[in-house]
Formats: C-alpha cells, sequence, structure tokens
C-alpha cells in the first residue's frame, strides 16, 4: 500500500514538474485526479450521470479555502434515448492565494438518489494544484 501511494505521488510531481495542464477527469477513466489548469486556476470533474433513474451526483465535501467558487451543470445525453447517460461537471475556481505552494486536495462527491443519501456511491477526486509559477 505504502509503495504504490509512493509511486502515484512521484508520478503527480512528474506530471507537475513537465507542465502538463489536465482540465477534466471523466468517471469512466481509470484517473481519480486532476491538476488545476495553468491558465484559468480552475479545475473541472466530469461524471457520467443518468439522472432519469433518480441518481445524480451531489458534492459532499471539498476545501472551501482553497476554491472561491464551485459551479455544477449538467450535459444532457447527445442522443435522446431513455436511461442514457449524460454527463455532470462540477467546476472549482481557486483562491487568490492557495496556489503558492503546490498542493494535492480531496473533493468527496457522492452519487446516491435525493430519498436514499446514504446509501449512495461516494468518490473522491484528488485536485492538484501546482505551484504558481513567475510569467
Amino acid at each position: 500500500m505504502f509503495r504504490a501511494t509512493f509511486v502515484f505521488v512521484v508520478f503527480l510531481l512528474c506530471v507537475m514538474s513537465a507542465g502538463s495542464v489536465v482540465a477534466s477527469v471523466k468517471s469512466e477513466d481509470a484517473q481519480d485526479s486532476v491538476i488545476v489548469n495553468a491558465k484559468t486556476k480552475a479545475a473541472t470533474i466530469t461524471l457520467k450521470s443518468t439522472p432519469s433513474t433518480g441518481y445524480r451526483w451531489y458534492l459532499k465535501s471539498y476545501p472551501s479555502d482553497i476554491f472561491s467558487s464551485v459551479n455544477y451543470d449538467y450535459l444532457p445525453p447527445s442522443q435522446e434515448m431513455p436511461g442514457s447517460p449524460g454527463k455532470a461537471q462540477f467546476t472549482f475556481k481557486v483562491s487568490g492565494q492557495a496556489s503558492t505552494v503546490p498542493r494535492i486536495v480531496p473533493v468527496v462527491l457522492v452519487n446516491a438518489r435525493s430519498w436514499e443519501p446514504s446509501s449512495g456511491q461516494i468518490k473522491t477526486i484528488w485536485i492538484v494544484i501546482p505551484k504558481e509559477t513567475d510569467e
């Protein structure tokens, strides 16, 4: 377990030092992290969502001292077929001084029915905030 965590942290540090910019993570991907876009200072999490079944994504927790705003959008499926999944998008904007040091912070989401919130699927996405560089 320690070795897997160490390898993951080394991987994130390599990605951050290479200057990669990732704008979003999708639930069908194996990734569970997203890197803040250096230009927009925002990160968008995109998850497959099927609200017609009663399930939708809810934001359970996030570090509100690091993000100045959060936005939610639902993008319907491209084909109007019953039960087709659309996409739930959560966009987080980094607050002013939050990028003065590199950070990795958790955002916890729950895919649940509004009448059964405790039985939902919990998903943690790690948002990587690279250190702001002088341009």
